[in-house]
């Protein structure tokens, strides 16, 4: 992994953290502003891990696919975040949905983010993220 924190194997397996990877598993309330940093001091974290193949037997081109993804946006200034997640073989199905969105708030002095509840939700893309990140934050 580079400083930046992506990388790209010979075997076309990428993976690109923003900013990086160890500072993506230790988000929490007091965390600095990092990664993408918005105008408002709020901010977004992202990790992504791919594939660039033949999905399945039957695809005809190849093209990338996730295979694990999460996209942190936290506002310090209201003590929010929302994180979309799909990391598959993580918790139980029935508590732990494939697609799932985490969004809540946390009280003054938490040391931690929740972790519940879980929303289920479909597949989102980084830009669908930023998008919705615009129009609810930024209009």
């Amino acid at each position: 992994m580079d400083e930046y924190g992506a990388t790209i194997r010979n075997d076309d397996m990428g993976v690109f953290y923003l900013p990086s990877r160890a500072i993506f598993e230790r988000m929490t309330p007091h965390s600095d502003p990092v990664g993408l940093v918005f105008t408002d001091g709020s901010f977004l974290v992202v990790k992504e891990i791919f594939e660039y193949g033949y999905r399945h037997d039957t695809a005809t081109a190849p093209q990338i696919y996730f295979l694990e993804y999460s996209y942190h946006y936290q506002r310090p200034q209201d003590h929010t975040f929302f994180r979309y997640d799909y990391h598959p073989g993580v918790g139980a199905p029935e508590t732990h949905p494939l697609y799932h969105l985490h969004a809540a708030g946390w009280k003054e002095g938490a040391d931690d983010l929740p972790q519940v509840p879980r929303f289920p939700v479909f597949p989102v893309t980084l830009d669908e993220v930023l998008e919705f990140i615009r129009v609810n934050f930024f209009l």
